[in-house]
Order: C-alpha cells, then sequence, then structure tokens
C-alpha cells in the first residue's frame, strides 16, 4: 500500500493532555471554543479520512504547537512518489481524487 500523507502544523498553544485521548469526539475543543469554534471540525475530519480508508494522527507539545498527520491510500496508478519525507513517509505529487459512490 501506498499512502498520500499530509501533515498540517500549527505554533499555536497545543493540545491540552487532559483531552488528548478525546480530541477526535464531538464537541470537544482544545482551547478555540472561546474563539467561536464549535467542537466539530476535527471529528468531523476524522469521520470523512476514515471513510476512505484512511486515518489521522497528530503529535503536540504544550506552548509549541500541533502536527496532525493525515494518511489517505493512494489511489493505484495515480500520482507520482516524490523522495521520502524527513519522517521516511512517501509524498506523492499529482494526486487524482476519486468520488467514492
Amino acid at each position: 500500500r501506498e499512502w498520500v500523507v499530509i501533515d498540517v502544523r500549527d505554533n499555536g498553544p497545543g493540545v491540552l493532555a487532559e483531552i488528548e485521548d478525546r480530541i477526535f469526539e464531538p464537541f470537544v475543543g482544545s482551547d478555540q471554543r472561546d474563539r467561536g469554534g464549535t467542537g466539530l471540525g476535527l471529528y468531523i475530519t476524522k469521520r470523512l479520512i476514515e471513510e476512505q480508508g484512511g486515518r489521522i494522527e497528530f503529535e503536540t507539545e504544550r506552548g509549541v504547537g500541533t502536527t496532525f498527520r493525515l494518511l489517505l491510500e493512494a489511489a493505484a496508478g495515480k500520482g507520482r512518489p516524490a523522495p521520502p519525507n524527513r519522517d521516511g513517509a512517501t509524498q506523492f505529487t499529482d494526486c487524482e481524487w476519486n468520488e467514492r459512490r
């Protein structure tokens, strides 16, 4: 299997330790609720990714930021492998997205 790997990094406050194990549940948010968040974004994102056979994971450090990694299975024969990134994961460019019906 080959994967499309998308890392999304920020330099925000990080995820609170007490909610790390629940971060993908509905209405759980780090400290974004007071900024107009609903607590549904990560829940919806995880559901969409998993429906496509992928997964989402994250690493966080309080006061430094969080990295969310989205892993989606590459369609057979689609995309061009690029050199591995610094974590050794293969990156893809020019991937074709197909709707699942």
